[in-house]
């Protein structure tokens, strides 16, 4: 009798915790943070010992929650530190420039120890990083000076470093679908926060476009790099709309910051990040459209954007003074493909290990006759280490294809395309060169709980 009481009084209570969910018009919460990071930006924007304690703080706060019996608050907290690799350069935080990557890095080894008994899926990495650690020596050879040393190995291994982890990690990780929903609101919060800062430019500072990218448009940032996390936070927006949330109103809230962050992307007048997000989404729609569970909402979730795209765009058009379209018809590499080519060059030339990670910007300048950073990850790979990077880009293909291959639910695999398009995409035009590019691709290992999934 007094079992079943308790199982009636269990019910009721879940039915009540439903029905005052329902009923709620919108989730407070999702506003809230919005709000928040919205004027976090800002903040941090204007006061540089702000930014500074915040990019210290939060890898502290994130060794902390490692106390915790689960590690989705760890992992949570980790991907805002990934993605917060331009937030916190644009607001000149006092860190060094890879600290994000290195934070993250720590923070995956040490979610790893306290999480992960027996770890699984670090042939793949392992043989990844081997690979790529064969040229070092050649890097140490060729500068001679542990501080240039640093930096060349520092700058172009950094974030392949981050992908082997972040994929180790999540491979050994499962979650709840409802935990997946806090890890994607946490991996678009920086892209708000950076969205607020450049409209914040915007309307603060004279600005002419022309054909060119804009770094006021950007919050006087590199436009490039910008203009990707608006993406990917555009891109996330529009991901949990369609697979994350049920009411409408939390949906058009979702919309609404999805098509503000896109918008923003544009002004930047930097096509990597519009170029990456048109890729990503193009896989999510083909591989979510095709199940009967997931048609439905992809259709309407499509129509919505397109609605208001067709009535801001115009818009966007006349602020631009007409240059929008120039800049975004315009389809010159601006030298990346012969920057490429003289990697490919440094291949034929030195096959076996290549020039060392790098030392090729130095190589190149006597090719291409000016001093330029690699923009092209796959020929990076080619043109430094040689051999051992082309067998380094097959592991790295492989790694990128496991995710799409083996998920199941069709809404997952979905987001799992996007994920590694969008990295792919941004490999292909600037590296390794933000944090977020190595981290995306381990996201798409996570394995989310079946019984979890909405009906």
């Amino acid at each position: 009798m007094n079992s079943n009481l308790k199982t009636s009084e269990k019910l009721q209570g879940k039915l009540n915790s439903s029905y005052n969910s329902d009923t709620r018009i919108i989730d407070l919460t999702l506003i809230l943070l919005i709000v928040i990071n919205v004027v976090l930006g800002l903040i941090l924007y204007k006061m540089r010992q702000i930014a500074t304690i915040h990019a210290i703080l939060l890898p502290l706060v994130t060794i902390l929650s490692l106390f915790r019996r689960k590690p989705q608050l760890s992992v949570a907290l980790l991907s805002y530190i990934a993605n917060s690799h331009v937030l916190w350069r644009m607001t000149k935080a006092h860190v060094f420039w890879e600290y994000s990557k290195y934070a993250s890095i720590i923070l995956i080894i040490l979610i790893l120890i306290r999480y992960v008994k027996h770890l699984k899926n670090f042939i793949l990495p392992g043989l990844f990083l081997f690979f790529l650690s064969l040229s070092i020596p050649l890097t140490i050879n060729y500068y001679r000076s542990i501080q240039l040393i640093r930096r060349a190995i520092s700058f172009n291994l950094a974030g392949p470093v981050l992908l082997a982890f972040s994929t180790m990690l999540f491979y050994n990780i499962k979650i709840k679908k409802s935990e997946m929903q806090w890890i994607l609101l946490s991996l678009s919060m920086p892209a708000v926060s950076i969205s607020s800062i450049s409209l914040y430019s915007l309307l603060t500072k004279r600005i002419v476009f022309t054909e060119t990218s804009n770094f006021i448009a950007s919050g006087g940032f590199g436009p490039n790099q910008v203009s990707a996390t608006l993406g990917l936070g555009s891109l996330i927006m529009l991901i949990l709309a369609i697979n994350y949330y049920k009411r409408t109103t939390d949906k058009i809230v979702l919309y609404t910051i999805s098509l503000w962050l896109f918008i923003q992307s544009l002004l930047t007048f930097s096509r990597g990040g519009v170029f990456n997000f048109a890729v990503a989404l193009t896989g999510f729609l083909w591989y979510s459209i095709k199940d009967h569970k997931t048609r439905l909402k992809v259709l309407s979730g499509t129509v919505i954007l397109s609605i208001f795209i067709l009535i801001t765009l115009p818009k966007v058009q006349r602020i631009t003074q007409g240059q929008l379209k120039e800049r975004f018809t315009n389809l010159n590499p601006t030298g990346r493909d012969k920057i490429a080519l003289a990697e490919i060059q440094l291949f034929e030339e030195h096959p076996l290990f290549g020039v060392g990670p790098g030392v090729g910007i130095a190589e190149r300048t006597g090719i291409l006759g000016y001093y330029i950073a690699p923009h092209t990850e796959f020929s990076r790979l080619l043109g430094e280490h040689g051999i051992f990077g082309l067998m380094a880009l097959i592991l790295l293909m492989i790694m990128l294809y496991i995710p799409v291959k083996n998920v199941i639910p069709s809404d997952k695999k979905g987001e799992n395309v996007a994920f590694i398009l969008w990295s792919a995409a941004e490999m292909a035009h600037s590296a390794t060169r933000i944090a977020i590019t190595g981290f995306l691709p381990g996201i798409a290992y996570l394995n989310i709980h079946r019984e979890d999934d909405e009906e």
